[in-house]
């Protein structure tokens, strides 16, 4: 079945709802270690000895230079970490206002086709989604029935991907 380009970013939405904890602790962890790997540069005494470059400032200004820029890269790594985790948090809370506007059998719907189980180690395991016979023999529907609902949902859902959700959680 062809999607739109809203649908498929919801579907990728909702195929990654139950990771984006894992994910955000992943950016952290890169903060912390760009932090980290940033407060160990330090450039040498500065000479003041009347030399070129006057007082307080560094002889060797390649040296200087060569750390400000690698200094700078930690900076845009750690600029670039709190933007992902910014938009893992806003996808969070899209998701998390979507699922709960569903009814509860539309939600299995989801939950079956495109969530997943909530279990890390079983998200491990769990490497394609279930067919289409087996959510609908779960939920008592034929599959026409079940695909059909589906797709009214994503439709749904992608109508509404422009709202902007509000966490009070990180206020």
């Amino acid at each position: 079945m062809h999607r739109n380009a809203s649908a498929e970013l919801v579907i990728r939405r909702l195929n990654t709802y139950y990771d984006i904890p894992q994910l955000i602790e992943e950016e952290l962890q890169t903060i912390r270690h760009a932090e980290e790997q940033r407060s160990q540069i330090s450039l040498r005494s500065p000479t003041v000895n009347g030399l070129p470059g006057g007082k307080g400032q560094h002889s060797d200004r390649t040296a200087s230079q060569a750390l400000s820029s690698t200094t700078q890269y930690y900076d845009d790594e750690i600029i670039a970490c709190q933007k992902r985790i910014a938009a893992l948090r806003s996808d969070r809370d899209w998701c998390t206002a979507a699922l709960a506007s569903l009814s509860r059998a539309d939600r299995r719907i989801v939950e079956l086709a495109y969530l997943g189980p909530k279990d890390p180690q079983a998200r491990r395991d769990w490497l394609q989604r279930p067919t289409w016979y087996s959510i609908a023999a779960d939920m008592g529907m034929s599959i026409s029935q079940v695909t059909t609902r589906a797709n009214r949902i994503i439709a749904a859902l992608a109508d509404h991907l422009d709202q902007t959700t509000l966490s009070f959680k990180n206020l």
